[in-house]
């Protein structure tokens, strides 16, 4: 697989995770601009939520992970939350957040940064924590934290991305 199907699923998944929402609708452009992969290097996917949001998803193999930030952002009405690093095969990293009490927009851009809160995170590792909580669903009957049916859907929005991306159109998932 490439960037998208290799990276990218593990953002979109969060996505949909994050805001309760299914991605309906995708726009992407999917190229190999560095390498000699026969798949892509470079991917951008722009979503449409099922709750009106919109998501865009960047997924690299021709970015050095030691220039990459790695970033996660969410922006809303009221504030932004920053992951940086934490989009790994190992935990780490750092989460910020930001709220503001100042509503509206200042096309000036007169404004005073809000000083970003950091949140506490305990990391552990992440494998471990996969295998007990399937353990725990087997032995006590509570249910899936991530069912098959949300991969199956992330892997939907991915087939769709990729046909976007050839025919050079938004495509309905």
């Amino acid at each position: 697989g490439g960037a998208l199907i290799d990276m990218g699923v593990h953002a979109i998944d969060l996505i949909q995770y994050l805001t309760d929402s299914k991605v309906t609708k995708v726009a992407a452009l999917n190229d190999t601009k560095t390498f000699q992969y026969s798949v892509d290097d470079s991917s951008c996917v722009l979503m449409k939520l099922s709750n009106g949001a919109t998501a865009h998803v960047d997924s690299n193999f021709n970015i050095p992970d030691a220039a990459s930030l790695s970033l996660f952002e969410i922006y809303g009405t009221k504030g932004s939350i920053i992951a940086e690093g934490t989009l790994s095969q190992e935990e780490g990293g750092k989460v910020r957040f930001m709220v503001s009490d100042v509503a509206g927009y200042d096309a000036n851009q007169n404004r005073n940064q809000v000083k970003p809160l950091d949140v506490p995170v305990t990391f552990g590792n992440m494998y471990t924590k996969e295998i007990e909580s399937f353990s725990n669903s087997i032995l006590t009957g509570a249910p899936i934290q991530v069912p098959m049916s949300d991969a199956l859907y992330v892997q939907r929005i991915v087939t769709a991305a990729y046909e976007s991306g050839e025919k050079e159109i938004f495509v309905e998932v």
